[in-house]
């Protein structure tokens, strides 16, 4: 388990507003607020005591979903990967990131599965993950 989940993939998410990540607690109000100001969006993952944290920021959620993309790139490369899109209530867009997957990775699966209401309680339904592993 341990190799599956700190070496052999990678789960990072990212939302287009940060109003519910400020609502819950998970990030200040201050920076929750200037976030939202500038139009910036974090790449955020989980670290192994369960607190989010970022891993990098992008200027719109465009520019932020090429930085996700980047980093599944960093930890893999050309190396056959199996790929889970996480989405809220933007399907177009979702479909879009999954096309971009597909043409620069070397891809077994992908697939696409809309957020659960858990998830959603603590991102708001404007939300995209892409999950990554080793096939």
């Amino acid at each position: 388990l341990n190799q599956l989940r700190f070496e052999d993939s990678i789960a990072l998410f990212t939302v287009e507003t940060l109003k519910y990540l400020r609502q819950g607690g998970r990030i200040g109000k201050v920076e929750g607020s200037i976030g939202d100001l500038l139009n910036v969006k974090p790449v955020i993952f989980v670290n192994d005591e369960g607190v989010y944290e970022t891993k990098s920021k992008g200027f719109g959620i465009n520019r932020t979903l090429i930085s996700m993309r980047n980093e599944v790139q960093k930890k893999f490369g050309k190396e056959l990967i199996d790929v889970t899109i996480h989405y809220g209530n933007n399907t177009v867009k979702a479909e879009n990131l999954k096309l971009k997957i597909e043409q620069s990775f070397n891809t077994k699966n992908v697939e696409m599965v809309q957020l659960t209401p858990v998830l959603g309680i603590h991102t708001g339904p404007e939300m995209f993950a892409i999950i990554a592993k080793r096939a």
